[in-house]
């Protein structure tokens, strides 16, 4: 997404939608980025370069509201 800040998007969904479950799917590392999310309230965070089956072990543990990353 260019030209859009990912924080302010997150921090804006949940003030419109407090539960709504968010899993980020970014090219940027998950290292640098994913504790920052993860501490905003997002569920998940994944790495592009993600395998098929972990994005949908994270799209399933995020649909039942648990907190996933490549790195649990």
């Amino acid at each position: 997404m260019p030209d859009t800040d990912s924080i302010t998007l997150v921090t804006n969904l949940f003030a419109y939608r407090e539960q709504c479950k968010i899993l980020i799917y970014s090219m940027n590392s998950e290292d640098l980025y994913a504790k920052r999310f993860i501490k905003l309230g997002v569920l998940g965070y994944l790495n592009k370069e993600s395998e098929s089956e972990e994005i949908r072990k994270a799209i399933t543990c995020v649909l039942r509201g648990i907190i996933i990353s490549a790195r649990s």
